[in-house]
């Protein structure tokens, strides 16, 4: 069977992945196809009515995304529960399970919706023997797989295990994704950054003097080595950067002295993603993956991407010594 007509199913089964991360996967991607065919009927978004538990305003495909990813994954054997961007708490969806916790950031960038941009779903999984709360609590490293939906020209999966990143497309003809690519692989060095430039002003002096002295640098012939890519949802912005090298960069700053990105369900598991293809991330002082979060919507710095962007990021801004 040729790679590009292998299904996912297929594939978790020539992986030996377990039973209860295969049916969490596969959870997974049952919903993701049904957000995928709900956005392509291309109704602009429009509020809710409500915030979620960080204070944002709610879209209707928010709430969309968050319900059919739970429903699904409430069929998935061994699932035991879910921690989301938008629940206030970790949420059990099997009283017989104890195996995983899928942390879910169900639509990112859904405020990109309002114009029919871009957007994705970030999830990670995380052994949950001790119960779901506790699950909730653990650091990265401690994530089994992790990985991200693009919702674009074509409905991908980018899922990553410990050393490996496969990627997926999803063949509305077999209503099911299939492996299009192996072991993708992070470019050591770059040719673009992803930051938003509206709020560089704010970063502190340090992370300002890092993106200055990366605009400026030259290739050997004299033009600029580094071009502005930024669409305002992770996934898309990471997704590229993990493709083609360089860097994306959401470091702390004035108005979020503690960083913006969820660490649980956004930080960790594109950190995971880029530390299994060869790239790296970092807060600036050490990887997302090594923090013990005190609380499950805990915020982080983040900047991931090519090793070389990425190390040049970490010794601008870490203290001399």
């Amino acid at each position: 069977m040729l790679a590009r007509e292998l299904t996912l199913t297929d594939y978790l089964g020539a992986e030996q992945v377990s039973s209860a991360e295969t049916h969490t996967i596969l959870a997974l991607a049952r919903a993701a196809a049904r957000i995928s065919g709900a956005l392509a009927k291309g109704k602009r978004a429009t509020f809710a009515g409500h915030d979620n538990v960080h204070g944002e305003h709610v879209r209707d495909y928010d709430v969309m995304a968050n319900d059919l990813f739970v429903a699904a994954l409430r069929t998935a054997p061994g699932c035991a529960g879910v921690l989301s961007e938008e629940l206030s708490d970790p949420l059990p969806t099997s009283p017989h399970a104890n195996d995983l916790l899928v942390s879910l950031d169900p639509l990112d960038g859904s405020a990109n919706l309002d114009s029919h941009g871009l957007c994705g779903s970030i999830f990670g999984l995380t052994p949950a023997s001790g119960g779901v709360c506790a699950a909730a609590l653990q650091p990265g490293e401690r994530l089994l797989r992790a990985g991200y939906f693009l919702y674009s020209s074509a409905t991908l999966l980018v899922l990553a295990g410990p050393q490996r990143v496969d990627l997926f497309l999803f063949d509305p003809a077999l209503a099911s994704f299939t492996l299009a690519e192996q072991n993708l692989r992070c470019p050591p060095q770059g040719k673009l950054y992803a930051v938003n430039e509206a709020r560089v002003p704010k970063w502190s002096n340090a992370a300002q003097r890092w993106l200055a002295e990366l605009k400026s640098s030259s290739t050997p012939e004299g033009a600029p080595r580094y071009s502005l890519r930024y669409t305002g949802a992770l996934v898309a912005d990471a997704h590229r950067v993990l493709l083609e090298g360089g860097v994306f960069a959401y470091p702390a700053d004035a108005a979020s002295g503690s960083g913006k990105l969820r660490l649980q369900y956004e930080a960790n598991p594109m950190s995971f993603v880029f530390r299994a293809a060869g790239g790296a991330a970092t807060t600036g002082e050490r990887s997302p993956l090594e923090i013990e979060p005190t609380h499950a919507h805990a915020r982080v710095p983040l900047v991931l991407g090519s090793r070389h962007e990425v190390s040049l990021f970490e010794r601008a801004v870490r203290p001399s010594d």
